[in-house]
């Protein structure tokens, strides 16, 4: 799928996200592997904020990038505190790339 061209994989939560990046995390950017269910609509804001700590630290090194965000689509009945606590959690510990110089603006 690496060779199709496409920009970003999205990838299900059942796939191992360090093992994603192995493979073609040189090739495309990986986004997603938070667990919808399980996570997102049945957990706690703060076992949101860990699962997506977990995510970042293993794929922030990839080398076309990573973006946060669910295995797949989110239940419509998600809690909307959980959906912030996704957003939050994504803001307090991706800024750590801006403070490693891994982000240049300008």
């Amino acid at each position: 799928m690496a060779d199709t061209g496409a920009d970003c994989f999205s990838l299900d939560n059942e796939v191992d996200l360090e093992e994603a990046k192995k493979r073609v995390g040189h090739r495309v950017r990986l986004m997603g592997n938070v667990r919808p269910s399980e996570i997102m609509l049945e957990g706690t804001p703060q076992e949101v904020e860990e699962a997506v700590k977990k995510c970042i630290s293993k794929a922030h090194d990839t080398p076309k990038g990573y973006i946060v965000a669910s295995g797949c689509s989110l239940p419509t009945e998600t809690p909307f505190t959980n959906i912030t606590a996704m957003m939050e959690a994504v803001r307090k510990y991706g800024k750590f790339l801006i403070n490693t110089g891994k982000l240049e603006v300008g």
